[in-house]
């Protein structure tokens, strides 16, 4: 099965309307971002777009299409997703604090931080705030993956430091999806360290993301829900992916690297290195 973040990653991909700390823009019709991407492997040139759009009721839709210069091949994938959230996100809190706002909604978190201290959420941000579900749907071009149901899980950034020069921050999610047609499942997700230097010179910032992509497939690929159920998903492997047994799971990691400015980008992910530029 097809995943959300096969070529992109959920924190790490160029600019959206939802900005660097996932707040949706409040356009009605969002904003959309183009870029290039040089993939050197396939000597091939690809076009993305992506739009976020949210509605008064917080119910997001997503849009991210892909045109492959070479071949003239599209493809795309078009989501809807309600978040749930179990609390005011650490970043608007933080932003709070630093002005000196009280959150009604959580007034007595927002006087526990120091917006300039080490994790300035505290243990709580870390542990059991901060989370939040999103059931929805997909639609993929792909005809063998065409309609399935999702369930995002994400812990929402946490800040580590919030600084004038450096900002820094640790952020994962996991997906799950349901295919009804053919009744294949897949989880998938990613965990990222991200570091911000700001003016490193008069005109730009910098910014360092590191972190590992990951999946778990019952054996012998993606398989049925009852695969799932009956696999124990404790299976361990490399970046090419892992060995599971009869019934069991091949887990799958690939570490992550990306350096970038407001406009370029070099990102390497296992053994493919790309470059982008956006428009």
């Amino acid at each position: 099965m097809a995943r959300e973040d096969e070529g992109s990653d959920s924190y790490d991909d160029y600019a959206t309307s939802s900005g660097e700390d996932g707040a949706p823009s409040g356009r009605l019709l969002g904003n959309m971002k183009t870029q290039l991407r040089w993939l050197p492997d396939c000597r091939a040139m690809v076009l993305n777009v992506r739009q976020i759009v949210e509605s008064q009721r917080g119910v997001e839709i997503k849009y991210k299409g892909s045109l492959n210069t070479s071949t003239g091949e599209f493809s795309y994938r078009a989501q809807l997703r309600k978040p749930f959230f179990t609390n005011t996100p650490s970043i608007a809190r933080i932003m709070a604090a630093e002005r000196g706002v009280e959150l009604r909604e959580d007034a007595e978190g927002a006087k526990k931080i120091d917006a300039r201290g080490l994790l300035p959420a505290g243990a709580p941000g870390l542990l059991w705030r901060d989370w939040s579900i999103a059931p929805g749907v997909a639609l993929s071009s792909d005809p063998k993956l065409g309609f399935a149901y999702t369930l995002a899980f994400r812990k929402q950034p946490q800040i580590i430091r919030r600084g004038g020069e450096f900002d820094s921050w640790l952020g994962c999610k996991g997906v799950l999806e349901y295919n009804p047609q053919t009744q294949q499942v897949g989880a998938y997700g990613n965990a990222r360290l991200k570091i911000f230097r700001f003016g490193l010179t008069t005109t730009q910032d910098a910014r360092v993301s590191i972190g590992y992509d990951w999946r778990a497939t019952p054996a012998g690929g993606w398989g049925s829900a009852a695969a799932l159920a009956s696999g124990d998903g404790d299976g361990d492997g490399g970046s090419d992916g892992g060995a599971a047994g009869e019934g069991g799971f091949a887990f799958s990691k690939t570490p992550y690297l990306k350096v970038a400015d407001a406009d370029w980008a070099v990102r390497w992910s296992g053994k493919a290195v790309n470059f982008t530029y956006l428009i």
